[in-house]
C-alpha cells in the first residue's frame, strides 16, 4: 500500500546516502512493477522480474558476484561466438579484433546471446517484445573500448545484419495471414497469390508462434483449397501470440499477425446474483422467474404517460399573434359590416309576418264563431210549436233567418227548453237534439214547402 511503499522509498534513499547499492526482485506479476523497477533506479541497482522462483539462487548468486566487482569490466578480450542468428552470420570471429572493455549484465531469460565476452558475460543478445525484436550490445564501438573494431570490415557487417535483423519488415503483399483465439485452439489461415493474382496452391509455408511464458512453437500450413492453408494448435493458457508466417524452404519471413485467448471469466458459471435481479425488477416493474414458463402470458401493467402540449400552444400562440396584426391593419368590407344588421332586420320581419297571419286566423275564428251563434239562435226560434203562432201573420221572411248576416240574429233564448203560448203550460217541449248549419237550413226549406 501507500505506506509500505513510502517506508521502502526511505529505506533506499537511506542506503543510497551510505553507499549501499539497492536491487529489487519482483517475483511474478502481481505487484506494482513499475513502482519497485523506480525503486531500483533509485538505489543505482538493479531490477529483476522472475516468474519461476526456482531461478532465484541464480539471481542471488549473480547479484553477489556483481556486487563484489564494479559493473565495468576493463580486460582485453575477444568475443566468442554463441546462439547463431542473421546478426553474426558470415562473419570469421576467429580473425576478430581484441576489445578493451564491457558492462556487465546478465541475458534475459528468452534473450539469444550470439556473442560473448570475459567470463561467459553476453556481449550481443536479442529478443522478442511483442511483435518487434530489440538488441543489445554491451561494449563500444568508438575510441574508449571498441578503437580496434571501427576498421575491422566484420564490424560493419555485422552491424548491418543487426540492423536488419531487429528492424521491422515488411509483409509480402502476395500471403495474408489471419489467426484467432477460440475454444483453447489458436487457428491460422493463410491465402497466398502469385504475381498475376492467381492463387498459389503449391507452396509449402509454416507457421512461428510465440505466446507467454515463453511459449514457441512451428506448425506447418496444411492445404485447404486453391491457394489456401490452414492449421489449428491447441493453446495451454490464455494470453496473446504472435504468428509470424515463413517459408518452410528458405525460412524467409512472409507475414505477421496475432491472436489473444482471453480467460473468459464472464463465462465461468459463478451463479446469479439474485438480490440484485430482484432491485433491477423492482425498479423497472418487473418479476423475478425461475424458469421462462407464462412468461407470454403476463399483461404489462398500465402507466400514466404524459404528452406534452408545447406544439398545440405555440401554434395557437402564433394563430392569436397573426390575427392581432390582421386585426390592426386590416379592415373588413362594408358589406360584411352590415351584415348583421340585415340579419336582424330579416327576422323582424319575418316575426312581424307569423304576428299579422296570427291576428288574422285569430279574427276568422271569431267571426266564424258569430257566424255559428247565430245559426244556432234560428234554428232554435224555428222550432217553436206552430200553434203558438196562428194569431200571428205568417212572415216567411221572419221564419228563416239568413246565415250570412249575423247581425240580425236573434237573441238565444235563456234555456234550452221551447215553451208553449202560456208561460205556465204543462205541455213542455222534449228536449231536441242540436243540429248542424246544414241541417237547420234543410229543416226550414222543408217547412216552408208545407
Amino acid at each position: 500500500d501507500a505506506e509500505e511503499r513510502q517506508n521502502a522509498y526511505a529505506l533506499v534513499s537511506a542506503a543510497k546516502a551510505r553507499g549501499i547499492t539497492t536491487s529489487v526482485i519482483a517475483l511474478g506479476r502481481g505487484g506494482d512493477v513499475a513502482a519497485l523497477e523506480h525503486m531500483s533506479k533509485l538505489g543505482d541497482g538493479r531490477f529483476y522480474l522472475i516468474e519461476d522462483a526456482a531461478r532465484l539462487p541464480s539471481v542471488f548468486a549473480q547479484e553477489t558476484i556483481l556486487a563484489a566487482r564494479s559493473a565495468i569490466n576493463e580486460v582485453a578480450f575477444r568475443a566468442l561466438p554463441g546462439a547463431p542468428g542473421p546478426a553474426i552470420r558470415g562473419i570469421d570471429w576467429r580473425a576478430a579484433p581484441a576489445l578493451s572493455g564491457y558492462v556487465v549484465t546478465i541475458a534475459k531469460s528468452r534473450a539469444q546471446v550470439h556473442l560473448r565476452a570475459a567470463e561467459g558475460d553476453p556481449l550481443l543478445a536479442t529478443w522478442s517484445v511483442g511483435v518487434g525484436r530489440s538488441a543489445v550490445f554491451t561494449s563500444d564501438y568508438q575510441d574508449r573500448w571498441g578503437s580496434a573494431w571501427t576498421s575491422w570490415p566484420g564490424a560493419s557487417q555485422m552491424f548491418g545484419q543487426l540492423a536488419r535483423d531487429i528492424a521491422r519488415r515488411a509483409d509480402d503483399a502476395r500471403v495474408r495471414v489471419e489467426a484467432d483465439a477460440s475454444g483453447g485452439e489458436l487457428h491460422v489461415r493463410a491465402n497466398v497469390v502469385d504475381d498475376d493474382g492467381r492463387a498459389e496452391s503449391f507452396r509449402r509455408l509454416k507457421v512461428r508462434i510465440g505466446g507467454p511464458d515463453g511459449f514457441t512453437r512451428e506448425v506447418t500450413l496444411e492445404a485447404v483449397g486453391a491457394g489456401a492453408y490452414a492449421s489449428r494448435t491447441p493453446l495451454s493458457r490464455p494470453g496473446a501470440y504472435i504468428v509470424t508466417a515463413l517459408d518452410e524452404l528458405s525460412g524467409e519471413p512472409l507475414a505477421t499477425t496475432g491472436a489473444v485467448l482471453t480467460a473468459g471469466e464472464e463465462l465461468r458459471p459463478t451463479g446469479s446474483d439474485r438480490r440484485l435481479l430482484g432491485q433491477i425488477a423492482d425498479l423497472t416493474g418487473g418479476k423475478v422467474r425461475d424458469t421462462l414458463a407464462g412468461i407470454f402470458h403476463d399483461r404489462e401493467a398500465k402507466r400514466f404517460a404524459y404528452r406534452s402540449i408545447d406544439d398545440w400552444l405555440i401554434a395557437l400562440a402564433a394563430a392569436l399573434l397573426l390575427g392581432s396584426v390582421a386585426a390592426r391593419r386590416l379592415a373588413l368590407p362594408e358589406a360584411l359590416l352590415r351584415w348583421p344588421e340585415r340579419v336582424r332586420r330579416r327576422r323582424a320581419e319575418r316575426s312581424a309576418r307569423r304576428e299579422h297571419a296570427t291576428h288574422a286566423e285569430a279574427a276568422g275564428s271569431e267571426q266564424r264563431e258569430r257566424a255559428l251563434s247565430a245559426l244556432l239562435a234560428s234554428k232554435k226560434r224555428s222550432d217553436l210549436p206552430r200553434a203558438a203562432a196562428p194569431h200571428r201573420a205568417p212572415n216567411r221572411e221572419s221564419d228563416s233567418v239568413p246565415a250570412s248576416v249575423p247581425h240580425m240574429a236573434a237573441p238565444s233564448p235563456p234555456s234550452g227548453r221551447v215553451h208553449g203560448s202560456a208561460e205556465g203550460s204543462p205541455n213542455d217541449a222534449p228536449p231536441r237534439q242540436q243540429l248542424s248549419a246544414a241541417e237547420i237550413l234543410l229543416a226550414r226549406r222543408r217547412g216552408r214547402k208545407l
